[in-house]
């Protein structure tokens, strides 16, 4: 092997080692030569095997079904005005909040992410998350079978720890930043063609900030949440997340507009979450107003 391939293959897997760690806490691997040399088998191993990110959401559900569990269907980004949960936050950011009622106890979500002012600047601050999670109530099982079950997932279908963040996953299993993968790609694609232009990588924020944001408020519009009500804290927020969307565009002389661009990844996540084409409508209606009133 010559220099060259030796630090393409070092570099490679330096990524992917970085990843993996940061995606599996729960494994606590002994040493940092064991991580290494784990995440380098796991992309030899599957290199020949990726999956787009609609059958790694099939793969992930049929095989904890095999294994007992019962598929969730995903509950809505905002939080319910009822129960258990911490009524000053407004976001889901934990897949546990959906079983408040069979939980004692849920983890708090943010009201905005304590990284939403980094998103866009690296290849990795994202604003809505699909987390897959494999979840035991009434003592069904504890954290040892919980990381059974996912290194079972993780070495014989290739996929996840506990609880996995799809975005990342995708990095992993594509070999590509998280906005190369098969679920960014499609969004920053339509936007290049309706705003001119082209994405050139890592030190182009601006057409990542867009397609980050595109994807949280297609998903709250798609969940009732309606911008035009002044006193609707959700509302509010994701307010903000348009005038945003729209500043950046407008800074950076781009044409289009969200009216025309929110709707790309309204595609890209419709086959996942049928709320959004149920809602296609009115969503479409929310923007158009949401224009009008910025003009």
């Amino acid at each position: 092997m010559d220099e060259d391939n030796r630090n393409e293959e070092k570099v490679s897997t330096e990524y992917y080692y970085k990843l993996f760690v940061d995606l599996d806490s729960e494994l606590e691997m002994k040493s940092t030569g064991g991580q290494m040399l784990l995440a380098n088998r796991l992309i030899r191993r599957h290199a020949s095997s990726i999956r787009s990110a609609d059958e790694t959401r099939r793969a992930f559900v049929n095989f904890f079904e095999s294994e007992g569990h019962v598929f969730v269907p995903s509950s809505s980004v905002v939080l319910p005005q009822t129960g258990k949960i911490d009524r000053s936050r407004l976001f889901a950011t934990s897949a546990t909040h959906q079983f408040e009622g069979v939980l004692s106890g849920v983890e708090s979500a943010d009201r905005w992410p304590s990284s939403a002012h980094d998103i866009g600047k690296d290849l990795r601050d994202l604003s809505f998350h699909e987390i897959m999670a494999n979840l035991g109530f009434n003592n069904a099982y504890g954290k040892e079978t919980a990381i059974k079950l996912a290194l079972k997932f993780l070495t014989e279908v290739v996929g996840l720890p506990k609880a996995m963040i799809l975005e990342r996953l995708l990095s992993i299993r594509q070999g590509v930043p998280v906005f190369e993968t098969d679920i960014f790609r499609p969004i920053i694609e339509g936007m290049e063609e309706k705003m001119g232009g082209k994405y050139f990588g890592v030190a182009d924020t601006t057409f990542r900030l867009l397609a980050n944001l595109s994807r949280p408020i297609a998903m709250a519009l798609a969940d009732g949440v309606n911008p035009g009500i002044a006193d609707d804290e959700a509302g509010v927020v994701v307010r903000k997340m348009i005038r945003r969307f729209e500043a950046r565009r407008e800074f950076e002389k781009r044409r289009g507009s969200m009216e025309t661009m929110i709707p790309v990844a309204m595609s890209s996540l419709e086959s996942a979450y049928p709320e959004i084409r149920k809602n296609w409508k009115d969503i479409e209606s929310i923007l158009s107003k949401e224009q009008k009133h910025k003009d």
